[in-house]
């Protein structure tokens, strides 16, 4: 559920994001919960999240995945074999920093939803 926190940044969302919080909450309430949500939804979700979002999950949450991501990399491949990186749902872009230090020449791409 999206908390009052996660609107706080920007106040209320603008209307067609309303909307689609609105249909996304309508149809759970319903209990015709879809298979997904909808890129719609998603997107206001995390824009709304994204001002806090590294807070809450690298300091309260312990977030590790980038630290494991690299580790992982590290110790399976040379800067030299790394050349093109798509980071695919980068948010916000937590795996870039580190990333470059790891491949310096590496062409690094990050794309989100959000």
């Amino acid at each position: 559920a999206l908390s009052a926190q996660a609107w706080a940044p920007g106040g209320m969302p603008e209307a067609s994001s309303r909307m689609a919080l609105a249909r996304h909450f309508l149809a759970a309430l319903r209990g015709d919960t879809p298979p997904k949500a909808s890129p719609d939804y998603v997107s206001t979700l995390f824009d709304r999240y994204a001002a806090t979002y590294e807070k809450q999950m690298l300091g309260e949450l312990s977030y590790a995945l980038p630290t494991a991501v690299m580790d992982e990399l590290g110790s399976n491949l040379g800067p030299s074999q790394i050349r093109r990186v798509a980071d695919l749902g980068a948010g916000t872009g937590l795996l870039g920093p580190p990333l470059r230090r790891l491949a310096p020449g590496a062409s690094i791409e990050g794309v989100d939803l959000s």
